[in-house]
């Protein structure tokens, strides 16, 4: 949808994707470069009471600027379906890394009105911005843990062939 997203950015794009008319909730949405495990979007699907819901993973593969702070210390293969996000802070890094996730690319949105409605006033068009601003607004952002086996960012001849392992 978004032909100038090396200007404009990934919230352009989402936001141009979400406006179409015959989007409706819940919306899968994925950056174009990300092969993940089939499994992820039906555990995300089966979050209750979220607004939005993000892959996050433990592993900052995608050289975010940015890190996810959870409600409550995770492991990798978490099964808590009340596992939120309750803050986005600028940097790589904070002191408690057990409730840190970094997002994978993939996200299932709930609450399409609300989402619609922070893309038409957000400034900054960085995907930090967008999701702070869904936290100022009083988003639930749930978290699906998972590791970077099940999630893959193809930016290689090799990530093609890991990410042709995926099931």
């Amino acid at each position: 949808f978004n032909k100038n997203w090396k200007r404009l950015g990934v919230v352009e794009s989402i936001r141009q994707a979400l406006s179409q008319p015959d989007t409706h909730a819940p919306c899968v949405v994925s950056f174009g470069d990300v092969m993940f495990k089939r499994y992820l979007v039906r555990e995300m699907l089966e979050q209750k009471g979220c607004d939005l819901v993000l892959a996050g993973v433990r592993e900052n593969y995608i050289r975010n600027h940015y890190a996810l702070r959870t409600n409550v210390p995770v492991t990798q293969f978490d099964e808590s379906t009340n596992l939120r996000v309750d803050d986005v802070m600028h940097g790589n890094t904070h002191a408690d890394m057990s409730r840190t996730a970094y997002f994978s690319g993939l996200m299932v949105i709930e609450n399409l009105a609300l989402v619609l409605d922070v893309l038409a006033d957000i400034k900054k068009k960085a995907t930090e911005d967008f999701f702070r601003t869904l936290l100022r607004r009083g988003a639930t952002m749930g978290i699906v843990y998972t590791s970077t086996d099940s999630i893959v960012d193809v930016n290689s001849a090799q990530d093609m062939l890991t990410a042709s392992e995926l099931d």
